[in-house]
């Protein structure tokens, strides 16, 4: 003979019970019904999706040998989606995407200094 029996899970005002299988009745209890938690899909990608609202940088990619590898039109957009002015030329666009690196790579004038020990 088995130690277990059978439950049945009923509603109650507060969620629901355990009731024992045998002890079930129809007219008196109503069942409570669970929905099967949705397993997750794995992705086909390994990435995370990235935010469709996040602003891109442009500079995020531009890798060491940017002055040579890119051609005018490309450093042109680059340049311009930081200045928000369309360079005229090649030159005048790596002074602008030089400049914008410049000025990230100098330490902000809003930070206090750091306390000296």
């Amino acid at each position: 003979m088995s130690d277990i029996c059978s439950t049945v899970r009923i509603k109650t005002t507060k969620g629901y019970a355990d009731l024992n299988a045998s002890d079930f009745d129809p007219e008196r209890y109503e069942l409570f019904e669970t929905v099967d938690p949705v397993e997750p899909v794995e992705s086909q990608d390994d990435e995370v999706p990235a935010d469709s609202n996040a602003p891109v940088d442009p500079l995020a990619d531009l890798g060491t040998g940017w002055k040579r590898e890119k051609n005018a039109e490309e450093l042109r957009a680059i340049a311009e989606s930081i200045s928000g002015r369309t360079p005229s030329n090649k030159t005048e666009s790596i002074e602008v995407i030089e400049a914008e690196l410049d000025a990230r790579a100098a330490p902000s004038k809003e930070l206090p200094p750091p306390p000296v020990i």
